[in-house]
């Protein structure tokens, strides 16, 4: 059953709260009241996510886990396929943005799941990701549409939360104040999903990362990540829902097969057996069946474009049948393996490539280090091409410990910046990146590990796309405006 907050009874708690902290009540009542600013935004879709859950009357198959489960579970054909054999469940997609936090989705999600509901644990393979971690302003951002979603939180995740109120109401303010919402272009807009919470609004016909995985988010299965703190954390959301009546199982994530560090049979054996001994709940599937063709993705390691999203409904559905002992088939037409059209590159500035040595891969270069030429320059253009082919990256060990580095620009061919590309570049002020649009550079978390105080500069047309792209808005207050000559 919903549950119902007056918003003048959450205002008024929240400034009890925040009493200590000093912010002011005014301030609270006006930054709660003002409309809301990232609801156009992927962080949108949140809300209508935990109304759906929190609202359904009948039985629920609910698939909790990050954006793969956004990008790749197809709830109406999960449903649809499942109506004979397990009849009046509905499918509920609970995945949205690693960002937020794995622990705030089952937080998020604890309150409405009852007796005979299933859960489908489906987490990717990624150390933020299995922790206990929680990001207060990706939270409040993605709340805007029910603050009351504040009380599903512990005790003292709601400190932490509140302590964090301020910014976020801030934010909010210089957003209204400059009648500029946050909406990013592209996939990432909230009408980018359907009624069922799934992603299936925008067309994401092909694989649209130039070596068809991102080397950012590389999957070794050699780390083991899951740690003991969120391992009991996630087994303790299952003793509480088992407790109310409703089963538990974890599902491996979709997994781009270029990623995959090593793809061993010992390698995947471990993984499995590290998996299964992690957690209290069964394991129902393979990872070798969710190690899929990189052409099945769209933007990232765990991120399905749409043919690939019906092959990891077809398997999640087979997974969860052979566990209760169904023998109907499922009838779903699989598609072919989408093909990739040839990428196009632009003609670019060029001078600055006697600076560097690169590295031939077949159809395009790597830049693998510096020339004695480059070594000191303090302003740095990455060269788009190289005998006549375009240079698509450079290695993160170009430019480490350059101290004369004052500045670098980034041209639309560089598809690729590997994380800690400019570590003890200690003189590193502004990376201009000359790309009209985000996603045509794949970005990390940690391009800027090692530096101090560094801007990004996109041209003044390209800010606002930058600012709330779901993998540059990393970079948000970094990122600033010019005008290229």
């Amino acid at each position: 059953m919903k549950r119902k907050i007056n918003k003048k009874l959450l205002i008024t708690a929240l400034a009890v709260s925040l009493t200590v902290l000093s912010l002011p009540t005014i301030t609270i009542s006006v930054g709660l009241n003002l409309p809301a600013q990232f609801d156009e935004s992927f962080y949108g879709e949140l809300v209508p996510m935990v109304n759906k859950l929190r609202n359904c009357t009948s039985k629920k198959i609910v698939i909790i886990g990050n954006s793969n489960v956004a990008f790749g579970v197809d709830s109406a054909l999960m449903r649809s396929s499942l109506r004979s054999s397990l009849p009046g469940y509905e499918v509920c997609n609970f995945g949205l943005y690693g960002a937020i936090g794995t622990k705030a989705m089952l937080d998020l999600a604890r309150s409405y799941i009852y007796k005979d509901d299933i859960v489908l644990f489906a987490p990717e393979w990624n150390d933020q990701i299995m922790s206990l971690y929680l990001n207060p302003n990706e939270i409040w951002r993605s709340l805007e549409g029910d603050y009351s979603l504040f009380f599903n939180f512990n005790n003292s995740d709601k400190t932490m939360l509140l302590m964090n109120l301020n910014h976020h109401l801030s934010e909010k303010y210089e957003y209204y104040i400059s009648n500029e919402k946050a909406i990013p272009e592209d996939i990432y807009v909230k009408s980018s999903f359907d009624s069922n919470c799934d992603m299936k609004n925008y067309p994401r016909e092909y694989n649209i990362m130039y070596d068809l995985y991102d080397p950012n988010y590389m999957i070794d299965w050699s780390l083991d990540l899951y740690g003991d703190a969120f391992c009991s954390y996630v087994n303790e959301f299952y003793h509480d829902i088992n407790a109310k009546g409703a089963s538990m199982y974890f599902t491996f994530a979709p997994m781009n097969m270029g990623a995959i560090v090593d793809k061993s049979e010992e390698a995947i054996k471990h993984f499995y057996d590290y998996t299964a001994n992690s957690f209290e709940f069964k394991v129902i599937s393979n990872p070798k069946t969710y190690m899929m063709d990189e052409a099945w993705f769209y933007d990232s390691n765990f991120h399905l474009n749409k043919y690939g999203m019906i092959i990891r409904t077809y398997n999640l559905i087979n997974d969860l049948k052979n566990e209760l002992g169904i023998s109907v088939p499922t009838n779903i037409e699989l598609p072919e393996i989408p093909a990739i059209p040839p990428q196009v590159f632009e003609d670019g500035n060029d001078e600055h490539q006697a600076y560097f040595t690169y590295q031939s891969e077949g159809d395009h270069y790597v830049i693998d280090g510096m020339t004695a030429l480059g070594v000191g320059k303090k302003d740095i253009i990455i060269p788009s091409t190289y005998n006549d082919l375009p240079v698509t990256s450079f290695k993160a060990n170009v430019f480490a410990g350059n101290t004369a580095l004052s500045s670098v620009t980034i041209q639309p061919s560089i598809r690729v910046l590997e994380d800690r590309s400019f570590y003890g570049c200690s003189a590193l002020r502004s990376v201009y990146v000359e790309a009209n649009k985000p996603n045509n550079t794949s970005i990390g978390f940690n391009l800027l590990d090692g530096t101090n105080d560094v801007s990004i500069y996109v041209q003044s047309a390209s800010v606002t796309s930058y600012r709330h792209d779901y993998f540059w808005g990393h970079y948000g207050s970094q990122i600033k405006s010019y005008e290229k000559k």
